[in-house]
């Protein structure tokens, strides 16, 4: 039985990603927060231990933060230095929904992964005979 060969293109994506040339943009989390409060999103990257990780919002004009610079703002990116890194949010406000990307520095072009976040009200429910915040 003969065995069917891999496409020259599927060959040479697989040689681009594995070296870390190209865009690879894969489809990422959905994280939920709630106003006011703090979020943590992990992100992974084969193949990236010393690159410089980031972090933007959509559309990626401007980076929120980024491994090699100190934080600013509500965001903070913490390196694990094995291809994974964190992201804090804090103080999370309803119009920080959207889609964000998790981007490592590579040789050509860099790698990317999608996260989108929802940020919704933190309006505690009220029951009138258990209360445990004020309503």
């Amino acid at each position: 039985m003969r065995m069917a060969q891999p496409s020259v293109l599927y060959t040479l994506c697989c040689l681009f990603h594995s070296a870390g040339i190209g865009i690879l943009a894969t489809d990422g989390t959905e994280i939920h927060g709630h106003s006011g409060k703090t979020v943590t999103i992990t992100c992974s990257h084969g193949w990236a231990s010393t690159n410089s990780k980031y972090f933007c919002r959509d559309p990626c004009k401007g980076i929120l933060v980024k491994s090699d610079q100190s934080p600013t703002g509500r965001y903070t990116l913490k390196d694990s230095g094995e291809g994974t890194f964190t992201v804090n949010i804090t103080d999370l406000q309803e119009s920080d929904s959207g889609i964000y990307w998790c981007g490592v520095e590579r040789f050509g072009f860099d790698s990317f992964k999608k996260v989108r976040l929802r940020v919704s009200n933190g309006a505690a429910i009220c029951f009138p005979r258990f209360r445990t915040r004020r309503c």
